[in-house]
């Protein structure tokens, strides 16, 4: 069960990464967004004039991030689990954080905030659970 959990969490992890990665690097090589099919309209109720912060933030928290704990998860380190969930909420955040700044829901939105999901579920289900002590009996 654990191996299974791992594989599935390696390979969501690696699609958000290189997705991620890829999308990122793009905005921030040009910030109008034209060539992810996006305009800078979008951007009307946010803090931002471009797209370049929007995709440095997700070229390394969603990317860079996502592919670190991957090979984290392969490596077997004793944290990886809980950075498994922890990336599942930063997958979360950042679609819940667009949806709301961008006032527009795509799609592929709803596919990321699965992986968020399934994240989360796979670092839960990996995580360590705490022995259930009795309490001491007195005499």
């Amino acid at each position: 069960m654990v191996k299974l959990l791992s594989i599935i969490s390696i390979f969501l992890l690696f699609f958000t990464g290189i997705t991620a990665s890829i999308s990122g690097f793009m905005l921030m090589y040009d910030p109008t967004g034209k060539p992810l099919r996006m305009n800078v309209s979008l951007l009307a109720g946010s803090p931002f004039d471009s797209f370049f912060i929007p995709g440095i933030i997700l070229f390394l928290f969603l990317g860079f991030a996502s592919i670190i704990v991957a090979f984290f998860v392969i490596n077997d380190h004793s944290y990886s689990t809980r950075l498994i969930f922890n990336q599942g909420l930063v997958v979360i955040g950042w679609i819940i954080v667009q949806i709301i700044m961008i006032k527009y829901f795509h799609f592929l939105q709803l596919i990321y905030l699965m992986i968020g999901i399934a994240l989360i579920y796979t670092g839960y289900l990996g995580l360590p659970k705490k022995n259930i002590r009795k309490p001491a009996e007195h005499i």
